[in-house]
C-alpha cells in the first residue's frame, strides 16, 4: 500500500496526546466516524478539512460491559458489517475521493469502527489477512503508547488503563472471522461495498491511488 496516503487515529484518544498518531498536516482530509452524541467538536480549520461520516452502532457499551472477549468482538464486528454497511461504504467512498490530499480516518479510540473499515479497505486491495492483522496490531500498539491519554480515555469509560489496553488486544483476532463472514455472505469485500454504495469508479480510484 502506498505510504503517506491513508492514516488511522482515535480522535478522542488523540485529544489527550497530540503526538500519539495522526499527523496534523496541512491539506489532509480528516474523517470522523464518531456519532454526534459522542463527538467533541472537531472543526474544519485552515490547515485541514473535515468530513463527518458517522458509523453509529447503538448499544455497544452494553455489549462490551465487564471483560469482553474476542468472541464478543467477533459478534460486534459482524453485526457492524451487517447493520452499518451503508455508513462503512460512505467512509470508503470519501476516502476514494480524497486520496490526492491524504486521508486520516478515526473514530473514538481508533480501534473498532476504524479497525473494521481499514481491514475491509486492505482486503479490497488484496492484502493477505495475516498482514491485515499484523498492521492492526501495530497500529493499536502505537495508539497505546501514550499512558496519559490511555488513562484519561479509560476513566471516561469507567474502566482502568490496563483493562482498556486488554480490550484493544481483543479486537484484532476478531477481524479474521469478520472478513471470512463478508466473503461467505457477500462474495467478498468488493461485492459487499458495491451492494452498499461504493461505485466501480471509487474502487478503481482506491486501487490506483493506494497500490504501489
Amino acid at each position: 500500500m502506498r505510504p503517506g496516503t491513508v492514516f488511522r487515529t482515535g480522535w478522542t484518544l488523540l485529544a489527550g496526546c497530540p503526538d500519539a498518531d495522526a499527523p496534523m498536516t496541512s491539506g489532509r482530509w480528516y474523517v470522523d466516524l464518531r456519532s454526534s452524541p459522542e463527538r467533541e467538536l472537531l472543526t474544519e480549520g485552515a490547515r485541514w478539512r473535515l468530513a463527518h461520516v458517522p458509523v453509529d452502532m447503538p448499544g455497544v457499551a452494553a455489549r462490551l460491559r465487564g471483560r469482553p472477549t474476542s468472541d464478543d468482538y467477533v459478534s460486534l464486528y459482524q453485526d457492524m458489517a451487517r447493520s452499518c454497511g451503508t455508513e462503512i461504504a460512505a467512509v470508503v467512498g470519501v476516502t476514494a475521493n480524497r486520496l490526492s490530499q491524504g486521508v486520516v480516518l478515526g473514530c473514538s479510540l481508533g480501534k473498532d469502527r476504524t479497525g473494521v473499515v481499514i481491514a475491509l479497505l486492505l482486503k479490497l486491495l488484496g492484502v493477505p489477512v495475516r498482514d491485515i492483522l499484523i498492521a492492526d496490531t501495530a497500529a493499536l500498539e502505537k495508539a497505546s503508547g501514550c499512558p496519559p491519554s490511555i488513562d484519561a480515555y479509560a476513566r471516561q469509560r469507567g474502566i482502568d488503563g490496563a483493562e482498556l489496553i486488554r480490550r484493544m488486544r481483543q479486537g484484532t483476532p476478531a477481524l479474521e472471522p469478520l472478513l471470512a463472514m463478508v466473503d461467505e455472505c457477500y462474495g467478498g469485500v468488493e461485492p459487499y461495498l458495491r451492494e452498499h454504495g461504493v461505485s466501480g469508479t471509487e474502487t478503481m480510484a482506491l486501487r490506483r491511488g493506494l497500490l504501489v
